[in-house]
């Protein structure tokens, strides 16, 4: 028989070689995330092909909540990591979140840098009137979302910073050392 020799059948190993490729790469189909997580925009279907380095869904972290607020930067000087916070989600009105400054953001593209092309893009301003910069501030939310109120990503929030609490100490932030905030 041609591609037997001895007790060893070429055609026959080459198979299990084969079976043992596809075993392989089928474990490498599973998708584990290193976070409890929801899948949003996934832009695959059965029998489609993932190939190495394409995004085919995204992973929404929600282990932890949080908004971005954008304050005036006058208003900086009063705000500090650990204050309390007050959080309205504007899809469900009515209904206040706690949550607590986790940080405020250091630094902000400005518009009258941005280029298009080669050309600066000016936007219009009144040549009488600064208006502030807004600088983003990070608000961890400390209540978890009831089942019929969740949050999504990209929802829209009013955040008051409320200062820190009666006891004159900071809330400890979520994720962060403790000595951090204090």
């Amino acid at each position: 028989m041609l591609a037997q020799q001895g007790d060893v059948n070429g055609r026959l190993e080459t198979a299990k070689v084969h079976v043992r490729l596809a075993e392989l790469n089928v474990g490498y189909c599973s998708v584990h995330a290193p976070f409890k997580g929801l899948v949003t925009n996934l832009n695959i279907s059965l029998g489609d092909y993932a190939h190495v380095g394409e995004r085919v869904f995204a992973l929404v972290d929600r282990r932890m909540w949080y908004v971005l607020g954008n304050f005036r930067e006058t208003l900086l000087p009063a705000i500090e990591p650990g204050m309390e916070a007050r959080v309205n989600l504007v899809g469900y009105p009515g209904r206040t979140f706690r949550g607590v400054v986790q940080g405020i953001a250091w630094s902000v593209l400005s518009p009258a840098r941005q280029a298009e092309g080669i050309l600066p893009k000016i936007d219009p301003t009144l040549n009488w009137a600064r208006l502030a910069q807004r600088i983003p501030v990070r608000i961890i939310i400390l209540d978890a979302p009831p089942p019929e109120a969740p949050f999504r990503m990209g929802m829209t929030a009013v955040a008051t910073i409320t200062g820190f609490p009666s006891d004159g100490k900071p809330l400890r932030v979520p994720g962060m050392p403790a000595s951090s905030t204090e």
